[in-house]
């Protein structure tokens, strides 16, 4: 594809060493029971032997197992969890074990999985100095993957959140974090496979229904990993996880589902049983009211048989328990676990309870000292609060805290967290998530960024709309430095819900939408991205914001060239242009000077395109602006490119390179490599043009850069053609189709224009032209007389493989017609070659004689070597 416009981006310590080097759990949950009674557990057997299985696997096979466990809550999961632990931790040669717990309140943290898992391996502290904690991942990964790896300890401190500006490590990667995040996960993944190369570790994830999106790919990328590392990966979830990833996790081959259903009557029973063992033979309608009300969940059957100890049903003794029957008739047995749990709350005192409904609105792990300041006036103890609701069952402490100096709580089973919650008076409901949400901005410190998704969650549930827009616009552009792309549309368009109908959130909102329009460009959603930059410039042509009015018009032009219509590429850039000039801004003038320049080029106005880049390049250089330099040297490039001097368009465009790899863009770095590659293929260095987009699409794939891996397709699908690889070309080929389809954007004519030679060399003469014809119909619709040039140039070709070639000649000369144009020489040489083959293999010889002579005449007006190689002389 011709060369593109770029788009703008805006556990406690263990003291032995660098990393863990022995079995370990994090947060790994055990049975509380019933006055002291630990019950054994009941109807998982075979779950429980599903696991061991899984994991004999792996000791004697190697590779990943992933296995989900899957049950609603109170079904068991934790228990099963708890079992397999300790099991495991009975073993000779015990595996690794680390527990990681998803979090409602996290689950808008990008990547916050991968966060857990190297602050586990390696024993951080958030508490400890930046210096401190960096000096433990410097020795850590140096004695794990060897002294000269030290670059992917800073990678992996700047994800964990550490200021890394100023590493020289980092100074080719600064600006592009995407690139960043890609290398730390694949970093981490090199890790476990040191860990595992003797002993086997095992991750399990409690909640992964509330673990993050990029959070829950990254787990399914270690899965399909395979023998690369052994590891055992055990997800408990429930079953509305497959509402957000309906096809978990069929893309691991493999892969285990544990369903846990509801225990059946006899197993009820023998649970029951397990519990009240010290009570002897049990009343049949004692065991028969817990047996019929527990609809064979086994934690309603803990919480009943808790509840009857309570109200005195049930004696609990040193040795035997006593049985009151005679009271079982006059209890109210709640119908529901909810109501069941609800039961314990009773004999608190209202301070306690206040303090508990203000703890359940943090959704998941609670801070003590933000739900003291959720209540306000009221004035309490905390400590001895704590102290009584951990006496009591209600709460249990967490061994870590996800907030520098913030002990960290959570209730001791999440429903009883959901029962206290749904009690809790609407208007004291919105205080107190609008306090949280207060608390939170005030507590954060140095990870506001973190925080921003869940402060925007509790300001929305506190009826803020407008501080809750503001903070999810905050919470995207965190999301989208990380590059988790998805998170990041998700908040703006959830800020863009909240802000609509504020008159006063006017900024915002436009902001939003621009911010929202590029993201959607960078994850390939072009129809998006242009409804979200038309709305950016109806609002500020309604509010009078010529900078937001001139960025957005300038942002429409560059996709329109992604969308192959440069008409209106031109007519948007116009527009951004006089607006830019009215306003005064360098760097907008600049870039739309840019744009209008590759607008003209692409409908063949290569005079005015040249003029305006170097205007671009002038603006630039007097306003000392870095970037604007560099991409007007692009600019320049791709205008020499168009008037046929492609010398020169090289030498501009490997400085523009130069600059772009001194300034850390690495997305640009990968925009110029394809461009070069273009520019290489033009030349007919289909080896030099190989190099060039090799590198592009490593860089494009490693960093995500979907809209700019089409690009390389395209290119690259020609310079293999051109080496005839075809087997390889017609793969890439097919994918840069798919590709383009699953983006919605139209199909780039070179694609098919490629498909058809590849069929040429296969025999496939009827494909070829078929595909000929589509790319004639597709550069047609795009209106860029090269490309329509080309085009039949690629019709002929395949129509003079034809039995009957009789209508070769004349797309042969539409062709030689569109491309006399100045800055074509090098297409129309190729032209006239085609041509020359046709007539000296079937028809006029003569004829064939000078069109080879004009074309090689043609080639060595460009100087083109390469082609003059090709085109022997007669």
């Amino acid at each position: 594809m011709l060369p593109m416009t770029q788009h703008d981006p805006h556990v406690k310590r263990h003291h032995g060493g660098g990393y863990r080097s022995h079995a370990t759990s994090t947060h790994t949950r055990h049975p509380i029971g019933v006055a002291g009674i630990a019950a054994a557990m009941v109807g998982r057997d075979a779950a429980l032997q599903q696991l061991m299985a899984r994991l004999y696997m792996l000791f004697e096979n190697g590779g990943t197992q992933l296995v989900t466990i899957i049950g609603e809550a109170g079904m068991g999961k934790s228990r099963l969890a708890s079992e397999f632990y300790q099991q495991v931790m009975r073993l000779p040669d015990a595996p690794r074990f680390h527990r990681f717990k998803g979090d409602p309140q996290r689950s808008a943290q990008p990547h916050g999985l991968v966060r857990q898992l190297i602050t586990s391996l390696f024993d951080l502290d958030e508490s400890e100095s930046n210096t401190s904690t960096l000096a433990r991942l410097e020795q850590g990964v140096t004695e794990l993957l060897g002294p000269d790896r030290i670059e992917e300890a800073h990678i992996l401190g700047y994800l964990v959140g550490l200021d890394l500006e100023s590493s020289p490590h980092l100074s080719g990667l600064c600006h592009d974090v995407r690139q960043i995040r890609e290398r730390a996960v694949q970093s981490a993944m090199q890790l476990i496979a040191k860990l595992t190369e003797q002993t086997p570790m095992v991750l399990m994830i409690d909640d992964l229904h509330d673990v993050d999106d990029s959070s829950v790919a990254m787990i399914e990328r270690a899965a399909q990993i395979g023998g690369a590392i052994n590891l055992m990966l055990i997800c408990l979830t429930q079953r509305h996880l497959f509402d957000q990833h309906p096809h978990w996790p069929q893309s691991v081959p493999g892969a285990l589902r544990i369903d846990l259903h509801p225990l059946d009557e006899h197993q009820s029973r023998r649970l029951v049983g397990e519990i009240l063992r010290k009570a002897g033979k049990l009343p049949s309608d004692l065991r028969n009211l817990i047996v019929s009300r527990a609809g064979g969940n086994p934690l309603y059957i803990e919480e009943l048989i808790n509840t009857l100890v309570t109200d005195g049903v049930i004696i609990p003794g040193e040795d035997i328990w006593h049985i009151q029957v005679g009271r079982l008739p006059r209890l109210r047995i709640p119908t529901s676990l909810a109501d069941l749990l609800r039961t314990r709350l009773q004999p608190l005192n209202p301070v306690e309870r206040a303090f508990l409904n203000a703890a359940s609105v943090a959704d998941g792990a609670f801070w003590p000292n933000a739900a003291a300041y959720m209540l306000g006036h009221v004035q309490c103890d905390v400590a001895a609060i704590i102290q009584s609701l951990e006496q009591q069952r209600l709460i249990v402490a967490q061994a870590e805290s996800s907030l520098n100096h913030q002990q960290e709580y959570r209730f001791s089973h999440d429903l009883l967290r959901e029962a206290v919650y749904d009690q809790i008076p609407e208007d004291h409901l919105l205080v107190y998530h609008r306090r949280l949400a207060e608390w939170l901005v005030k507590n954060c410190d140095d990870h506001l960024g973190n925080y921003a998704g869940l402060i925007a969650e509790h300001y929305d549930r506190g009826g803020d709309q407008h501080h809750a827009g503001r903070w999810h616009i905050q919470a995207g552009a965190h999301a989208r430095t990380a590059y988790a792309l998805d998170t990041a549309i998700s908040h703006y368009q959830q800020a863009i819900s909240l802000l609509a109908n504020l008159p006063y959130a006017s900024a915002d909102l436009i902001a939003c939408h621009a911010a929202l329009g590029q993201v959607q460009l960078e994850a390939a959603q072009f129809a998006e991205a242009v409804a979200s930059f038309r709305r950016t410039r109806d609002l500020a042509s309604r509010y009078g914001d010529k900078q937001a009015h001139a960025h957005a018009l300038e942002r429409l032009s560059a996709i329109a060239d992604d969308m192959s219509d440069p008409v209106s590429m031109r007519n948007y850039a116009q527009q951004a242009l006089e607006l830019a000039r009215e306003i005064g801004d360098p760097a907008q003038i600049v870039m739309s000077l840019a744009t209008l320049s590759l607008a003209n080029n692409r409908l063949g106005e290569t005079d005015r395109g040249l003029e305006l880049a170097q205007e671009a390049l002038n603006i630039a250089q007097q306003a000392e602006y870095d970037l604007g330099i560099a991409k007007s040297m692009a600019y320049l490039a791709l205008a020499y490119e168009h008037r046929g001097d492609l010398n020169t368009a090289m030498e501009y465009m490997q400085a523009a390179m130069v600059r772009f790899r001194q300034l850390g863009n690495l997305v640009e770095v990968a925009t110029q490599l394809n461009n070069l590659g273009y520019i290489a293929n033009a030349q007919g260095d289909f080896a030099s043009a190989l190099t060039f987009l090799e590198e592009g699409l490593r860089i494009a794939h490693d960093g995500g850069i979907r809209y700019m891996e089409i690009y390389l397709l395209s290119n690259l699908g020609a310079a293999l053609v051109g080496l005839d690889r075809h087997g390889e070309a017609e793969t890439l080929i097919k994918r840069g189709i798919q590709m383009c389809e699953q983006s919605r954007i139209k199909i780039f004519p070179d694609f098919y224009r490629d498909l058809s030679a590849v069929y040429l060399r296969q025999g496939r003469v009827d494909e070829a032209v078929e595909a000929a014809q589509r790319g004639l119909n597709l550069a047609r619709e795009a209106g860029a007389p090269r490309e329509v040039g080309v085009a039949w140039r690629a019709l002929g070709m395949a129509m003079a493989d034809l039995a009957e070639p009789m209508g070769a000649a004349l797309c042969f000369a539409e062709s030689s017609l569109l491309l006399d144009m100045p800055g074509m020489i090098a297409d129309k040489g190729r032209t006239l070659r085609a041509w020359a083959a046709h007539e000296l293999r079937s028809g006029d010889a003569e004829r064939g004689r000078k069109l080879l002579d004009q074309a090689r005449d043609l080639f060595r007006q460009a100087s083109l070597s390469h082609e003059l190689e090709r085109t022997p002389a007669l």
